[in-house]
């Protein structure tokens, strides 16, 4: 199960009327089995004392991550400092440590025995813990002591399991910072107890802290017929500080606090550090319309009590909301333009009255519909109609749709009349010229002849321009030398800029030069593309020509070797090497040994064969397209059919 390497320990029996198994404590403290529980904000790490097999004194002196002075007494001097690791040089292995911890290990027998381990701090803290193991293998028992001054606060023992794995035993006192020295030890063993490993401390500081999370911070129920019950939504309290929190009590508050019940608490009096519980709210409206309260958590938290806002809508049993016409459709409206207003009614259908929180536009797209003119109050009667009138000003072109929506206390609230209308552009148009530039390959860090773009405004008003500028993953390659275009052009006018090729890298490049500005379809974009070619970079095709015999047609003859030499000083990168031309069909490009790099002074192959698709001469070219000076390279072929 675990082994310590490097290690002569002498077990011994030890006593220490100080350190009695009887277990007792006041009822301030509280007892942590677990790193999570223990909500330390401070740390003492034995790392400080030296590496692996340092030998300690009785006394010494530490600190703690937080600079709070420790002084640790030991029973004897010849405790050692043991890094956890999984095997040797490391002096001890085993489950339940992290690899690389320091474990402070207590002297052995014949040096005064397993113990205790007490840590005197110079600032109170208010508690401690930490991961503890027996060095003998078999169950085992530890113990947790508090003091203020020579006072007992109290203590804790937890025992191992049967194997004896190591186990977590800290406490802490909810009241504060009252702790002035915390003991570890053991007080049984399976057999006789030997020495024992102490893990990297948690300490509560002085820094302690008592704050609590609730979550949701809101719930919203759906609209509920008066006396009935909605379905019950959870809320959660989380302690989030680094001591107990007491939990006073959690009840609903305000002008509809009657209609916000609370079905279950799984939340008692205290709740412990790094724990949550639950607690969950129904709504069951007292009355028709919006209703509103605050659940309250008092307890002994910062910023008590937290609350929880909560809201519904009740309905009166029989209230009933009809929409004529259930949409409306306006017609295609220019931007910035409203079109006439459309009128729609809410009639009460229902037996009892229904009350009306409010009528709104709402949706992706609600800042394009404006609803507006209603007849309707914060009542209406059974059977009784109001009304509200909706205007379309759409605020970009293309389909738009809202709703409009309708808060009351009838079922179903909020109900929602669908809006949709189109936007049309105002006439402001542009072209751009050309579509595409194509660069002739170009040496890094050279720049190329420019090529013109020019932006034409086609529509009848004037368009504004925001920016022209090079987009994509290789946007640094593409530069904008010139650019005669202003941040306006008016109707019928055009403007030019000018795109050039200067390469951040050897081989193929890309990107968009993209002209932002308030016309149809921006931003408007000119795909531009070229090849960098690294500074030295030549190659040579042999033999600069192929001619093949006179072949019959649809049969294939003897294949011919193209060799590519890299004849510079750098690797080039190969693209493709391809047939092309009117028969590019009868000469077929195959068993290359070309990969995508050709090292300086490396040589690779291209068969070709020459397979006449038709009678009488033919011709092409292979080309060889990469990052060497006059890319794409070629080599002639012809033959003749029969």
């Amino acid at each position: 199960m675990f082994s310590r390497v490097g290690l002569v320990r002498i077990s011994c029996m030890f006593m220490l009327a100080a350190m009695a198994a009887s277990v007792s404590h006041a009822d301030t403290l509280l007892k942590i089995t677990s790193a999570g529980s223990q909500g330390g904000n401070d740390s003492l790490s034995w790392s400080q004392k030296g590496p692996d097999q340092t030998i300690l004194p009785a006394s010494f002196s530490a600190t703690t991550a937080l600079s709070n002075s420790v002084t640790v007494g030991l029973s004897a001097p010849n405790s050692i400092i043991s890094v956890v690791c999984t095997a040797t040089p490391c002096s001890w292995t085993g489950t339940g440590f992290t690899s690389g911890d320091s474990l402070l290990w207590t002297s052995d027998a014949g040096n005064g025995g397993s113990g205790p381990v007490a840590l005197t701090f110079g600032t109170n803290v208010s508690g401690a813990g930490a991961l503890i193991q027996a060095n003998t293998p078999g169950a085992f028992t530890a113990q947790v002591q508090l003091f203020n001054g020579a006072t007992s606060l109290g203590s804790f023992t937890q025992a191992s399991d049967t194997a004896g794995d190591p186990l977590y035993l800290g406490a802490v006192d909810q009241t504060g910072a009252n702790v002035t020295q915390v003991v570890f030890s053991l007080t049984a063993c399976s057999g006789v107890c030997t020495d024992f490993g102490v893990d990297t401390v948690a300490v509560n500081g002085s820094g302690s802290t008592s704050t609590v999370s609730v979550s949701p911070g809101s719930l919203t129920f759906p609209t509920t017929t008066v006396g009935s019950t909605s379905a019950s939504q959870t809320v959660t309290v989380t302690n989030t500080g680094s001591t107990v929190v007491t939990i006073s009590s959690i009840a609903s508050s305000g002008s509809g606090a009657s209609s916000f019940l609370i079905p279950t608490n799984s939340c008692g009096s205290t709740l412990a550090i790094g724990a949550n519980c639950t607690f969950t709210v129904a709504f069951k409206p007292t009355t028709a319309g919006p209703l509103s309260a605050v659940i309250l958590v008092a307890d002994s938290a910062s910023g008590s009590p937290q609350q929880v806002n909560v809201s519904g809508t009740g309905q009166a049993s029989g209230s009933t909301i009809t929409f004529t016409p259930s949409s409306v459709a306006f017609p295609t409206t220019t931007v910035g333009s409203s079109s006439a207003a459309q009128t729609v009614t809410l009639t009460n259908t229902g037996s009892t009255s229904v009350s009306l929180t409010s009528v709104t536009s709402s949706g992706a797209n609600a800042s394009s519909f404006i609803v507006a003119n209603k007849t309707c109050t914060a009542t209406l009667a059974a059977g009784a109609s109001c009304t509200f009138s909706a205007t379309f000003k759409p605020t970009t072109t293309g389909a738009l749709s809202a709703v409009a929506l309708v808060t009351d206390s009838a079922p179903g609230s909020p109900q929602s009349v669908p809006l949709s209308g189109t936007g049309q552009s105002t006439s402001v148009t542009v072209s751009l010229t050309p579509s595409s530039m194509t660069f002739a390959t170009t040496t890094v860090g050279a720049t190329s002849a420019t090529q013109t773009a020019t932006l034409t405004n086609t529509g009848t008003t004037t368009v504004n321009i925001s920016s022209i500028a090079s987009s994509g993953t290789n946007a640094s390659s593409f530069l904008i030398p010139a650019n005669g275009c202003g941040s306006t052009l008016t109707a019928g006018a055009n403007c030019t800029f000018t795109v050039a090729f200067k390469p951040t890298a050897a081989g193929a490049l890309s990107a968009t030069i993209l002209v932002a500005d308030n016309a149809t379809g921006s931003p408007q974009s000119i795909s531009v593309s070229g090849t960098g070619q690294a500074a030295g970079s030549t190659v040579t095709l042999t033999p600069g020509s192929l001619t093949f015999p006179t072949t019959k047609v649809g049969s294939t003859s003897a294949s011919q070797t193209i060799t590519l030499t890299n004849t510079g000083s750098t690797s080039v990168s190969l693209t493709s090497g391809v047939s092309s031309g009117t028969n590019a069909s009868s000469f077929i490009v195959a068993n290359q040994t070309c990969t995508a790099t050709l090292a300086a002074g490396a040589s690779c192959h291209f068969g070709v064969t020459f397979k006449p698709t038709t009678t009488g001469p033919l011709s092409a070219v292979v080309l060889v397209t990469d990052s060497a000076v006059g890319s794409p390279q070629q080599v002639s072929l012809s033959g003749t059919g029969n």
